[in-house]
């Protein structure tokens, strides 16, 4: 897997993405986050497949990195301990 890049804006848009405090006691979903990252996103076809992969991929580094973790029997995810304060600590910086 790739190295996070941290001051990137795409990676800290996803950050951010992932921090939302309406994750924070049920996760989220691939669907969730991409409704936040593309909201003028079609809702299906070759567009929203695309866009779905790009963010698939984007989760499996993060779980990779382990920032984020699967719940088991769904398809959500949440962010880990150490993830929440990698999260918390780059929109801090941005802000």
């Amino acid at each position: 897997m790739r190295a996070l890049r941290p001051l990137d804006p795409k990676d800290t848009t996803l950050f951010q993405a992932i921090g939302n405090a309406a994750f924070s006691i049920q996760g989220f979903r691939c669907r969730d986050i991409v409704a936040l990252l593309h909201p003028s996103a079609p809702a299906s076809g070759p567009e929203h497949k695309k866009l779905t992969t790009g963010v698939s991929r984007h989760l499996a580094i993060l779980r990779a990195h382990k920032l984020i973790q699967k719940v088991p029997h769904s398809h959500r995810y949440q962010l880990t301990v150490p993830g929440s304060r990698i999260v918390s600590a780059r929109a801090r910086r941005t802000s």
